[in-house]
């Protein structure tokens, strides 16, 4: 990785309130690293540090689908964040963008019985996602959120599928 090695500069905007040392390797894995290359790294990372113990701590770490049901039935609101986290602008092909978009959905719906109407980019900002993501999740979803943008209301200027999110 010696692109990797040089020095990251974050944007001044990315991950406040995170430790310095924290920011780039974040920024790095959502930002920098292509997708197959952050796939491999996160997974060596934690067969490093949790040897065969993937499957327990994925399990408790992640909602299970009666917590999702539960969550629906007192009024929460599910939404979709991605199959796998990815930052939408890194991937090239449109298909596999759409994958990424409405299978997270597809999926929850089917282990669940709750279908999300609401969509989260991965990676958050403006830099996480190009206008021809928006048209995937418009397809498929009533609104969609960005992060970054420090307001925390949406206006009736906002477009539905560029909705702020703190």
């Amino acid at each position: 990785f010696p692109r990797y090695q040089q020095g990251i500069e974050v944007p001044p905007e990315r991950y406040l309130g995170e430790d310095e040392l924290v920011r780039p390797m974040k920024y790095l894995v959502n930002y920098l690293m292509p997708p197959v290359t952050k796939d491999l790294v996160v997974e060596e990372i934690f067969r490093a540090m949790f040897p065969g113990q993937e499957q327990s701590l994925a399990h408790a770490m992640f909602l299970q689908p009666d917590d999702v049901r539960r969550l629906d039935e007192v009024g929460m609101h599910i939404a979709c964040h991605s199959r796998s986290h990815y930052n939408l602008a890194t991937i090239l092909d449109v298909a596999d963008v759409r994958r990424e978009v409405v299978a997270s959905g597809d999926e929850i719906a089917a282990k669940t019985a709750v279908l999300p109407y609401c969509f989260m980019y991965p990676a958050g900002g403006k830099q996480g996602y190009r206008p021809s993501d928006v048209e995937v999740g418009e397809e498929y979803y009533d609104f969609a959120c960005i992060t970054g943008n420090q307001r925390d209301f949406c206006t009736a200027a906002d477009p539905p599928h560029e909705l702020p999110r703190i």
